[in-house]
């Protein structure tokens, strides 16, 4: 059931061991409005035939996580009479699955987590000039903005995990107060 540490989303097994531990943190914490989905903090994913298959149709590796987290939405609707089923199920798009999928939209109860982790705080986010000088480390910020409409696009909620830093030089300081309020109105803007 594994590819590499993270699991295969095809797996059956592993998708009942899932939704199985999410009904078990919700009947131990009842009052809880929203759990976490997410992949490993890593950018390994499983490669197995049925993976790849969904990469192919979904254009990205985001698509089968996409899948789970609709699956559990789903299960929540009906697990002990719907008594879960606006619960919102939170998973990132981070490291492989930053590029939103073709061919699926988000359960309304998905909310998308986008971590902004490769941002150039340089420039704001809307500054067509941006380039990236290390595509390992930094996007061009117009590859961003165009991903952040995508997410937003087909998924109801989302939320903006700002690091805040320039990942490629963190350990130098790195003023960024100029960039930050046009790129929080775009955020606000895009939902």
């Amino acid at each position: 059931g594994y590819s590499g540490d993270q699991p295969c989303l095809n797996n059956l097994q592993i998708r009942e061991t899932m939704r199985n531990n999410i009904r078990a943190f919700l009947d131990a914490h009842p009052d809880s409005v929203a759990v976490h989905v997410s992949q490993d903090d890593n950018s390994r994913y499983c490669k197995c035939v049925e993976c790849m298959a969904d990469i192919e149709y979904y254009g990205a590796p985001s698509g089968s996580i996409i899948e789970l987290v609709n699956y559990i939405c789903e299960d929540l609707e009906t697990y002990k009479d719907g008594a879960y089923k606006d619960v919102l199920v939170v998973t990132f798009a981070y490291q492989y699955s930053l590029d939103a999928p073709n061919n699926i939209v988000c359960h309304d109860n998905v909310m998308i987590e986008y971590a902004i982790i490769d941002l150039c705080h340089q420039h704001s986010i809307l500054n067509d000039d941006c380039v990236a000088t290390d595509e390992k480390t930094v996007r061009p910020n117009q590859d961003i903005v165009s991903q952040i409409k995508k997410w937003a696009e087909i998924s109801k909620q989302c939320l903006i995990y700002d690091y805040g830093l320039n990942c490629k030089f963190y350990y130098i300081g790195f003023p960024d107060f100029d960039t930050l309020r046009e790129n929080y109105q775009f955020f606000y803007e895009c939902n």
